[in-house]
C-alpha cells in the first residue's frame, strides 16, 4: 500500500479507500447517484457493500485542520460532518461512521492532540447519552496524525430501519447490485497522482515494509521520513 501524505480531503478519502481496500473490503468512492442517473445530494464519500450480511456502510470524510491564524483546530468539519452522516440514511445505507483525522499541527502544539481527543471522546459520550439512544446507527473513527489506521471513539449498535420506507429499501437493493455512480476516474487519477509523485532521494532508498517515524523529517522536509529519521527507529 502506498504512503499518502494527507494534504486534503481527497488525499484523505483516498488514504480510508486503501486501508479498507487493504483489509479485503468491497468499497467504493465518491457515490454520486443511485441508481445511476439519479443523483444524490450530498454524496456518499465512501462506501463498503458486506455481501455476506446484505450490509451496506457509508463513511463521511472530514479533516480537522490546524489553523495557524487561530492558534487551533476548528471542530466546524466535526458539526457539519454529523449532519451528513444523517442524510446517508436515505440512500439505503444501514450504518454511517464519520470518519476524521488530525492533520498539520505543528511539532510545537502537539499537545493539541490530547486536547482534541478529549474534545471529541465528550462529543461521543454527549451523542450516546442524549441522541443514539434514538439513532444506534452512527459510529465516529479518528486517524492521528501521520498514523496509518483509526481508533474508534463510538460504534455503530444496530441498522438503520430501511424497510421502514419503499424507496430507501429500493436504493438499498441498487447498491447491493452495485446499480450506482462512483468515482472509479478521480480514484484512477489519484492513485496514478501519488504513484508520481516526486519523492526525496532519502526516501526513494526505504525499503517496502520500514516503518514510518511520526515526525516531519528534519532534513528533506518530507513528511514520511528518511533514512537519517529512521535510524532513531530501527
Amino acid at each position: 500500500m502506498t504512503s499518502i501524505a494527507i494534504e486534503d480531503e481527497d488525499s484523505f478519502l483516498l488514504k480510508v479507500y486503501q486501508n479498507r481496500k487493504a483489509m479485503g473490503k468491497d468499497v467504493f468512492p465518491k457515490i454520486t447517484a443511485i441508481p445511476k442517473g439519479h443523483r444524490i445530494t450530498p454524496d456518499i464519500d465512501l462506501l463498503e457493500i458486506r455481501d455476506y450480511e446484505k450490509k451496506v456502510i457509508g463513511y463521511e470524510i472530514k479533516l480537522l485542520k490546524y489553523s495557524a491564524q487561530k492558534n487551533d483546530v476548528p471542530l466546524t468539519p466535526l458539526y457539519a460532518g454529523l449532519g451528513q452522516v444523517l442524510c446517508y440514511f436515505q440512500f439505503g445505507v444501514d450504518q454511517v461512521f464519520l470518519t476524521l483525522c488530525i492533520c498539520k499541527i505543528p511539532q510545537n502544539r502537539q499537545g493539541l492532540m490530547r486536547t482534541l481527543e478529549t474534545k471529541l471522546k465528550e462529543v461521543c459520550n454527549f451523542l450516546e447519552r442524549f441522541f443514539l439512544n434514538y439513532s444506534p446507527y452512527i459510529g465516529l473513527e479518528l486517524y492521528r496524525q501521520d498514523e496509518s489506521y483509526p481508533i474508534t471513539l463510538m460504534s455503530p449498535k444496530q441498522s438503520f430501519p430501511i424497510i421502514s420506507d419503499k424507496e430507501i429499501e429500493h436504493r438499498k437493493e441498487c447498491l447491493i447490485r452495485r446499480q450506482f455512480s462512483w468515482g472509479n476516474k478521480w480514484l484512477k487519477e489519484m492513485t496514478k497522482e501519488v504513484k508520481n509523485s516526486p519523492k526525496p532521494e532519502c526516501f526513494k532508498k526505504l525499503p517496502d515494509d520500514a516503518p514510518i517515524p511520526i515526525q516531519d523529517c528534519s532534513h528533506c522536509k518530507y513528511k514520511k521520513g528518511c533514512l537519517k529519521e529512521l535510524s532513531k527507529f530501527l
